[in-house]
């Protein structure tokens, strides 16, 4: 009996917060490259406690409502 081939995984880590920072410290989802990376880790989400619902720190940079910038959403489709 063989063992079943495993693919690598090359995670990135993407911290929300990091578009924010002044000058050459910003960092956005548009600058991964999104074929280095087989998984994609976004980094930070709530949980509204009464519900156990996942829920967005920061709606303006997370989710295109209210002219947000979508950001969630843009590096779940970096690849396509």
């Amino acid at each position: 009996m063989t063992a079943p081939k495993e693919e690598p995984v090359m995670a990135c880590y993407f911290g929300s917060w990091a578009v924010y920072r002044p000058g050459l410290g910003k960092f956005d989802v548009e600058d991964i490259d999104p074929f280095l990376c087989t998984h994609a880790l976004y980094a930070f989400a709530g949980l509204q406690a009464s519900t156990g619902t996942i829920v967005s720190l920061d709606p303006y940079n997370d989710l295109y409502d209210n002219y947000g910038k979508g950001e969630e959403y843009n590096i779940l489709s970096q690849k396509k």
